[in-house]
């Protein structure tokens, strides 16, 4: 089956699935924890680095950091538009779908700069909500 007649979705063992061309599927029915997050993107990470080699980790983790700054400003530029504050054709064209794509393009990113940096994201993640709860004594103020 070509890539242009592959169906977006489709039923595998009774879960509905996204398909990629490459005929890998990523379940959308089973929610994705951060350490699924990161074993994906460790995945595409390796074959950036393959694809588009540099000399060494700082070069990637400039790269890297660009990159989210690009994908910040499409995602900001998006924002920009639901607000209707671009330009008429730009906001003609707006859909919800675009300020999703350009947030998890810029996720992604982040997440890419985290692999390359050897960041447990899992432990750091849960390291800055127990800071948040006690900054803001949330724990205290739930109670109440």
């Amino acid at each position: 089956m070509s890539d242009q007649n592959r169906p977006l979705t489709q039923t595998v063992d009774g879960q509905a699935v996204a398909t990629v061309a490459d005929d890998h599927s990523v379940p959308t029915t089973v929610s994705m924890s951060i350490k699924d997050l990161v074993a994906s993107y460790t995945t595409i990470s390796n074959y950036l680095n393959s694809r588009w080699p540099l000399p060494d980790g700082n070069q990637r983790t400039f790269a890297r950091t660009m990159k989210i700054m690009e994908e910040l400003g499409e995602l900001s530029d998006e924002i920009l538009t639901s607000m209707n504050l671009s330009r008429d054709s730009k906001i003609a064209k707006f859909s919800r779908e675009n300020i999703e794509d350009e947030f998890a393009d810029v996720m992604a990113c982040i997440l890419l700069l985290g692999i390359e940096l050897k960041i447990d994201v899992e432990a750091v993640m849960r390291r800055k909500i127990q800071f948040t709860h006690e900054r803001y004594d949330m724990d205290k103020s739930q109670k109440n």
